[in-house]
């Protein structure tokens, strides 16, 4: 199991705590290494962005039910 934890630029906190795709025999170091070139591989990609798209509305009952029944009774 490994467990990176780190913080931003922005501040806010980071972390991953999965069990190690590694087979065969574990060791510390085997495992320390594999933890922190993962650590290296989440920095470059940079923190998430908040979606900013626009919010999708469903319709309501009223708004689909007319279309609906159209199609049902065609």
């Amino acid at each position: 199991m490994y467990d990176v934890r780190f913080r931003w630029p922005s501040g806010k906190q980071y972390r991953e705590k999965r069990q190690m795709p590694l087979p065969g025999k574990l060791t510390e170091p085997r495992a320390l290494a594999w933890a922190n070139e993962r650590y290296r591989h989440i920095l470059p990609a940079g923190e998430a962005k908040p979606d900013t798209g626009k919010e999708v509305r469903a319709p309501t009952l009223a708004e689909f039910e007319a279309p609906a029944t159209r199609r049902i009774s065609a």
